[in-house]
This record gives structure tokens, sequence and C-alpha cells, in this order.
């Protein structure tokens, strides 16, 4: 029974201890705080009751543990997915105005590119949608050049 509530203890935490790194890096302290509060009361339970109770099966209960609740705080945080991108497509197609009839707001300039002229589109996007988005481009221009860049926005 031990073993059980030292592997689900570290589950837990390493979820939370996930999760707030993601909440923090997304300008939302007061969760990271919390998240990290109660990180730390699992970290002091699951610790003290391995280092009790030392033994193999317990430290590699512990292990296992921290593993999987790492993998799955970044399969919730892949659910959740907090936080916008920007993307940047180059294309040679006019697919601007089909976007934005998508309902995507766009920022355009033209380039030069290799082989001519290039439209850079940049939108500005939640992070659940970015595959979404990334599908309606391969359909209107599967040539086109899609960067996606992490970011924060910030407004007066």
């Amino acid at each position: 029974m031990i073993y059980v509530i030292i592997f689900i203890l570290k589950i837990i935490e390493n979820m939370i201890s996930t999760l707030r790194i993601i909440f923090v890096s997304n300008q939302n302290k007061i969760i990271g705080s919390i998240l990290l509060f109660l990180s730390s009361v699992i970290w002091i339970l699951s610790s003290s009751i391995t280092i009790i109770n030392i033994d193999l099966i317990s430290i590699l209960v512990f292990s296992i543990g921290s593993f999987i609740g790492a993998y799955l705080g970044v399969f919730l945080e892949e659910k959740i997915a907090l936080g916008t991108f920007l993307i940047i497509c180059i294309t040679s197609s006019n697919i601007e105005d089909k976007l934005r009839n998508m309902g995507y707001i766009i920022t355009s300039l033209s380039g030069n590119g290799k082989d001519g002229i290039k439209n850079i589109l940049f939108i500005v996007i939640n992070r659940k949608n970015v595959k979404e988005l990334f599908n309606s481009i391969n359909k209107l221009d599967n040539k086109a050049i899609i960067i996606n860049e992490y970011t924060n926005i910030y407004k007066k």
C-alpha cells in the first residue's frame, strides 16, 4: 500500500509541477504560485514516506511515478493549450483573403524571395487553434513555409 501511495503522490506532484511552469510562462503568477505550494506539500509527503520506508522498490516507484507524472503533465498541458502563437506564413499564392474569410486576423507584407515576390502573413492565434490553421494553409498552398513562435501579447 505504501508503494501505491508514493506512486500516486509522485504522479500528482510532477503533473502539478509541469503545469506550474506552463502557467508561470503564460504570465499567470497567482495560479503558478498556488501550484508550487501544492507541489511542495506533495513532494514533502512523498519524499518523507520514501525515506522512512527506503528500499529498492520504493526508490523505483518514486522514480517511475516522477516519470509518468511529468509525461501526464505535458499531455494535460497540450489539452489545455494555453498561450498564443505568432504564425508566419511565407507563400507565393494569394491565400490571404481566403484565410481572412475563415476568420483569421492577418497582417501581411510583400517580400522578395529566391523565386520572386512572396506574401508574408503574420497571424496571431490561440494555441488551441494552431493545428486547424496549419491544415487550412496546407490545403490552400501545400508549398507555403510556416513558422510558429510562442509569444506573449502585451497591450496598453
